[in-house]
């Protein structure tokens, strides 16, 4: 349900309808090039029934045939049809053609496989997908969701689509600490509606200071979920894991260290400095101990169990980018909970001391990760605040997740790095939420749809800085401080659709904003400014979520 509503409201009372006959076939994201036949309101050719026919030209033609044909069973709610495929459909025949299936698994998916497809639907109803991957394959399928739009059926006939992504690496952060979300949550609120729009990568915050929800077997101490009813087993991850990848999706871990692990402390006090020190803020003075409560980070010397952390947790997920986030170290905590001045004559004695032990500590983590043949993801501090660049804190080929030191992301490429671009003052959909009896956050206000939409990863590349093919693509961050589930949707949908075709689409294509006059929908709302009611409610934290869950 929550697909076919995001889908009719891009599609019908969206920016492209604006820019379009109002009966064209449109698809989104806008794909590189779309052609059709006259729409002059003929019978639609039903897509309910469709049979399916599979050609590996070379590779793993078995799982090949498997994936798309799963791609399919996920495909056919979106188009408003049945689960009906199979031997004894009748419907219309689609021959997809795999030029190259050697990567049918999730271990070998990553922002550098090609995912692109062609599409061509003739007259008499035969629909052809052309790809050169399993992954262009099920965005084909995909694009097909677009074209019926809700109905299982197509017309304009016929149409034919050639499309490619214009970055591998097209995110979604989704944080399960501060607020719990259930696997069902996370398939139907944000997996489903990431396929129906081309996104590839869930970052998947894991825990935080708050809670840790996901069973961990060397230490089962360290399983510490808000309840037993708010957690998620090993069976549960690989769950989504599957769920993900027959999709095209990539599930990206995240498991910050050594900052964010106050939680571990519950198990055992001794693992964590300055747990749950008040206050943690310094009675005003900001971060002293913590960036928000509960205070409390690893101690430097227990990087042998981050060590042992990751690599259960390797086993667990697949991808090759796995995140140790290493962001927001407090260097106060690690000193038996004392403040040293920024201003002080020792400082710079301190701030050196203090970096030694994170360089430590991130060394070993950064040796586990590169050693089970994965690369390492941190935020961008290592970079810009730590200095790490080019030691083995932080190797070169490692990728920095950049939402702090944005005007430095060409540089990040330039020293080696790959980049995900994720500023939060443009990406962070948790802007500017609040609570029924607090304020807006620390980052109001709400990044609206055109802030996202004209977001461009490339604005400090030019041509003597920067390397765009180490800029992986984006990602919009879902932090859950002020999140629930009842609004975890309407949070996240539709404004991260307005990424996904900032990232997928060609770069010509995604100007209308800045460059034409105001985008009307079919109500004559202008589509590029910021939405503040719908249905002539006020958009609210009040209003939308149920008092039960706050």
């Amino acid at each position: 349900m929550l697909v076919a509503m995001l889908l009719h409201v891009l599609l019908l009372s969206g920016p492209q309808q604006a820019r379009a006959d109002s009966e064209a076939p449109m698809v989104w994201p806008r794909p590189a090039s779309l052609s059709h036949g006259a729409c002059n309101g003929g019978s639609p050719l039903g897509l309910a029934g469709a049979q399916l026919q599979v050609r590996v030209l070379s590779g793993q033609a078995d799982e090949a045939t498997a994936y798309v044909e799963a791609a399919l069973q996920a495909a056919l709610p979106e188009w408003g049809c049945g689960i009906e495929a199979g031997p004894a459909a009748t419907g219309p025949t689609i021959s997809v053609v795999i030029a190259n299936a050697s990567c049918t698994q999730p271990s070998c998916y990553s922002h550098e496989n090609d995912e692109s497809y062609s599409l061509q639907i003739d007259e008499a109803g035969a629909i052809t997908i052309a790809a050169a991957e399993i992954f262009g394959a099920n965005w084909a399928l995909s694009t097909l969701s677009s074209l019926a739009n809700g109905t299982c059926g197509l017309t304009c006939l016929p149409i034919e689509v050639e499309d490619t992504p214009r970055f591998g690496h097209r995110g979604v952060l989704v944080d399960t600490a501060r607020h719990w979300f259930s696997v069902e949550d996370l398939k139907r609120k944000i997996l489903d509606p990431m396929h129906a729009t081309k996104m590839n990568v869930l970052h998947w915050h894991v825990y935080d200071s708050q809670s840790q929800p996901l069973e961990l077997r060397f230490d089962p101490r360290l399983w510490l979920p808000y309840s037993k009813e708010q957690r998620f087993t090993q069976e549960d991850a690989r769950e989504v894991v599957r769920y993900a990848f027959a999709r095209g999706i990539r599930v990206l871990p995240e498991f910050d260290l050594p900052g964010h692990t106050a939680i571990f402390g519950k198990a055992d006090p001794g693992l964590v400095d300055c747990l749950d020190y008040l206050p943690w803020d310094g009675t005003g003075v900001p971060n002293v101990m913590a960036n928000q409560p509960p205070a409390g980070q690893l101690k430097p010397d227990q990087a042998g169990l981050a060590s042992q952390l990751l690599d259960e947790m390797m086993e667990l997920f697949p991808n090759s980018i796995i995140s140790s986030g290493a962001d927001e170290v407090n260097f106060n905590c690690w000193n038996n909970a004392t403040v040293v001045a920024q201003n002080a004559s020792d400082y710079p004695q301190f701030q050196e001391k203090m970096v030694r032990k994170l360089a430590g500590f991130q060394e070993q983590v950064a040796a586990t990760i590169n050693g089970a043949g994965r690369t390492m993801a941190v935020w961008d501090e290592s970079y810009g605040t730590w200095n790490f660049s080019g030691t083995p804190a932080l190797p070169r080929g490692s990728v920095l997740l950049s939402w702090l030191d944005t005007n430095n992301t060409a540089a990040m490429t330039d020293a080696g790095y790959n980049v995900v671009w994720m500023p939060w003052r443009r990406l962070y959909l948790d802007c500017g939420l609040g609570t029924p009896t607090s304020p807006p956050n620390w980052c109001a206000p709400l990044n609206n749809w055109t802030t996202i939409y004209l977001a461009n990863p490339l604005e400090t590349f030019n041509a003597t800085s920067g390397d765009p093919s180490r800029l992986l693509g984006a990602e919009v961050a879902t932090w859950s401080e002020h999140i629930v589930p009842s609004i975890l949707d309407y949070v996240v949908w539709p404004r991260a659709a307005a990424l996904a075709e900032r990232l997928w689409s060609p770069e010509k294509d995604t100007q209308w904003c800045d460059t034409a006059p105001p985008q009307l929908n079919s109500e004559g709302v202008d589509y590029c400014a910021p939405a503040k009611t719908y249905k002539g409610v006020d958009l609210t934290f009040d209003n939308l979520v149920d008092p039960k869950e706050v």
